[in-house]
């Protein structure tokens, strides 16, 4: 059996010192995580599976920028890849999605309502949902400045009501998009939802990609 080289997590930030998005997925993860910055990435071979962290920019000519200089690699990724936030606007650009503005919330707790496909998904493995207007729904932590346009051909997972497109997948390789900051479970209470999603995605990378 080959020897598993665990999570890498690729920093978005525009300082590679600046850490407070990646960390939290240290105690996300079992798996070994490595953390390197986006700007040093060209490509990402012999890994287990693939984070794109946030990131603390509100401009999101940015996230466009970085798209451009640097992450033509994502369209050839195989192993499990999850963007969130800035990550998941990445994945979406990369693969011809729109990068929209909307009325700004303050980051915290809101419902998110999953659809049939995401309840079939393997990253809702396990995962007790509540029923709110008759439509299965979690809380997880979300602010919806600035979001994206459903990539041609990604399956919908959940979405919020000012956010469309608050989880994604690639409709044939294990990559996902959540625009939810699902790594905050331990900073915030009522996030356990979000916790055992991270848990289905190691899940996904320790059977490499397989829907185990």
């Amino acid at each position: 059996m080959a020897k598993r080289t665990g999570i890498v997590v690729v920093n978005l930030a525009l300082d590679r010192h600046e850490l407070r998005y990646v960390e939290p997925f240290r105690q996300a993860f079992a798996s070994p995580v490595t953390v390197v910055h986006w700007s040093d990435v060209q490509a990402l071979d012999d890994v287990d599976g693939i984070v794109l962290s946030g990131q603390p920019v509100t401009d999101p000519s940015h996230t466009q920028e970085m798209v451009n200089e640097n992450f033509g690699w994502v369209a050839d990724v195989e192993v499990p890849l999850i963007g969130i936030c800035g990550g998941h606007q990445v994945i979406g650009l990369i693969f011809g999605a729109d990068l929209r503005r909307n009325d700004s919330e303050p980051l915290g707790l809101y419902p998110v309502f999953v659809t049939e496909e995401g309840v079939r998904d393997p990253l809702f493995k396990d995962v007790e949902l509540e029923d709110r207007e008759e439509r299965p729904c979690f809380m997880s932590c979300a602010h919806h400045r600035d979001t994206i346009t459903l990539p041609e051909g990604f399956v919908l997972l959940a979405a919020t009501e000012l956010c469309s497109v608050a989880l994604m997948r690639h409709p044939a390789r294990p990559i996902y998009g959540s625009q939810l900051h699902l790594e905050n479970a331990e900073e915030l209470p009522g996030m356990g939802t979000s916790a055992q999603l991270l848990r289905n995605f190691e899940r996904l990378v320790l059977h490499g990609g397989a829907r185990a």
